[in-house]
């Protein structure tokens, strides 16, 4: 299994349009070969001290495919490609982390 953890962090006052880009583009993601998982999530408020500041702006995605040459095709997608084109502007940067069982 293959997990990708994308963190954005949103263009000021763009995190609700990216979160909506996002919930737009889901359901044809979730119809893709090997997609498993696809969802957005925001940094929560606890109390636990290993936490890491909160970001406002932050927005993570969670995916989860079942094997790479998955998550490669998924890259490639005419909607992924049409996404990214459309809703780059919202972001203003991002990281990613591929992951696998070990």
């Amino acid at each position: 299994m293959i997990y990708v953890v994308a963190r954005f962090i949103a263009a000021e006052g763009q995190r609700q349009s990216l979160l909506s880009a996002f919930a737009e583009i889901r359901p044809l993601v979730l119809k893709e070969k090997g997609c498993a998982a696809y969802a957005t999530s925001v940094d929560a408020q606890t109390d636990i001290k290993r936490q890491a500041p909160l970001e406002p702006e932050a927005v993570t995605l969670l995916e989860q495919w079942e094997t790479l040459e998955d998550l490669y095709a998924h890259i490639g997608a005419s909607h992924m490609i049409a996404f990214r084109e459309k809703n780059g502007h919202l972001i203003r940067s991002s990281e990613l982390r591929i992951c696998k069982n070990a």
